[in-house]
């Protein structure tokens, strides 16, 4: 399963200001982005979600960020994309903001399968012309395009 086959135009959105945003604001609008998709409640989500940052963050550096977290009633995996061009503090490793948030959701029974989409995920994130063009996109259906043209075609 290719990343951009776990996300929809909208659960993909641009925010035009760090304005107010926080780790905590973002890991709130993952969690209600995601909850209708999960049949999941957006405080539960948000819930799990913080419990997962706070045993790490999920920083990875870069101005990437992959929160996530596993759930029972999920038989696939799921995400939403944030993107902050000015960047939000999230406690990296690198110490630096954050411009690309993908919040993914996997269920609890596929732990494996759960493992390699994160791991496909952080290596998408990591081609910095990717990173680029995501970053210059004007809205979450652009973004969807560039994230398609990166995968290319195929089941990755």
């Amino acid at each position: 399963m290719r990343v951009s086959d776990t996300l929809t135009p909208d659960r993909v959105v641009v925010l035009e200001s760090n304005a107010g945003l926080s780790k905590h604001a973002i890991l709130r609008q993952l969690a209600e982005l995601l909850a209708a998709p999960a049949h999941s409640d957006a405080d539960v989500l948000l819930e799990r979600l913080v419990a997962r940052e706070d045993l790490q963050s999920t920083g990875i550096g870069q101005g990437v960020a992959v929160p996530h977290t596993s759930i029972p009633s999920l038989n696939q995996q799921l995400a939403a994309l944030l993107i902050v061009p000015s960047g939000v503090a999230f406690e990296a490793i690198d110490g630096q903001p954050v411009n690309l948030i993908m919040g993914v959701l996997g269920p609890s029974a596929a732990a494996g399968s759960h493992l390699k989409f994160l791991a496909r995920v952080s290596r998408l994130f990591r081609n910095t012309a990717t990173r680029r063009a995501l970053l210059d996109s004007l809205n979450g259906g652009q973004a969807l395009q560039q994230l398609q043209l990166a995968e290319g075609p195929g089941d990755a």
